[in-house]
């Protein structure tokens, strides 16, 4: 924890320098950052550590931390680390961007389960407009320091994304009161789903899920009709089919547990082109049960093809919409 001494002077220069702004930004189509808003959090009130690194190392879960890239852009530059951290199951690896600015002012953190491989300027926008990304490396699907293997949405995946929050609240730039997350991953978006209706108290403010899957015996009999392959990977990361282990399937089925969600979704669906990857029957009416039990709910429908926030178009409703919880 950070010792709470703090002298008249280094209050009034933490102050002065919280007035420092990266001025007025935007986006353009493609999603390349032009000269984006930043976010105003809130400004430190405590000293922090003079590096990321010291920030990280306040987790004792932080094997590694190496700055991996600086990208400049009109505003700041946008600084990008990988980190490794242990968890239950083995390492995970992390990629990290955020504003050069994480000194002046606590960040909003985003939690992000991207839908492919990790590219380093695809959340470069949030990161400008005074967020800090965390973007998971998934264990066994990229040449990663990610050790074994997922468990689609079961107790690894579940671990895995506990212990990567516990490093998001440890981080002394990271406003706890404003961490979000992402789940674009068809694998990670169940254990996220998972997470939000078992855990109240993961510290997630909101979340978001790009064409979620809600029902697994529903995607089973969908990925697996006429496709052995698919049944065997059900059977080797599940345990069997939903016959053989109904118990397995119904704790990663979201729309069993909805009375359990807290926290505010946006579920986001974007044209028919994408049910040929995933079909928007696998959440039929899921929004609608949503919103007769009372939860709150935001449904956005974009006109053209994806499973991510990707596109200028669609990440500036995502920041807008994570911007509205302040």
């Amino acid at each position: 924890m950070i010792k709470e001494t703090i002298c008249l002077i280094v209050s009034a220069m933490i102050l002065m320098s919280a007035l420092i702004s990266c001025g007025s930004k935007g986006v353009t189509e493609s999603g390349d950052p032009d000269t984006p808003e930043p976010q105003t959090d809130e400004t430190i009130s405590d000293p922090i550590p003079q590096t990321v690194e010291d920030c990280l190392f306040l987790s004792p879960a932080v094997r590694s931390v190496d700055l991996t890239d600086e990208i400049q852009t009109e505003s700041c530059f946008v600084q990008v680390y990988d980190l490794v951290l242990s968890a239950e199951a083995g390492d995970l690896q992390i990629m990290l961007e955020l504003p050069d600015t994480y000194q002046e002012k606590k960040l909003a953190a985003i939690l992000w389960l991207p839908d492919a491989v990790i590219d380093s300027t695809r959340f470069l926008w949030p990161a400008v407009n005074g967020y800090a990304v965390f973007t998971l490396y998934y264990r066994g699907y990229q040449d990663t320091q990610s050790t074994g293997e997922m468990d689609f949405g079961g107790d690894c995946d579940l671990n895995d994304l506990t212990a990567i929050l516990d490093v998001i609240r440890e981080c002394g730039f990271v406003n706890r009161d404003r961490i979000f997350a992402v789940g674009a991953s068809v694998w990670e978006s169940i254990g996220l789903q998972r997470l939000l209706t078992e855990n109240e108290a993961s510290g997630i403010r909101a979340a978001a899920l790009p064409n979620p899957i809600t029902d697994m015996r529903a995607l089973y009999d969908w990925s697996t009709a006429g496709n052995e392959g698919w049944r065997e990977f059900f059977r080797r990361t599940i345990g069997g089919s939903p016959e053989e282990v109904p118990e397995e399937y119904d704790k990663r089925s979201s729309k069993l547990h909805m009375d359990r969600f807290s926290v505010p979704l946006l579920i986001a669906y974007f044209s028919s082109e994408t049910d040929e990857l995933l079909p928007r029957s696998l959440s039929e009416g899921f929004v609608e049960d949503l919103r007769n039990a009372g939860k709150d709910v935001s449904l956005v429908e974009f006109d053209f093809p994806g499973t991510d926030f990707i596109s200028g178009t669609s990440v500036r409703y995502l920041i807008s919409w994570f911007d509205s919880f302040s």
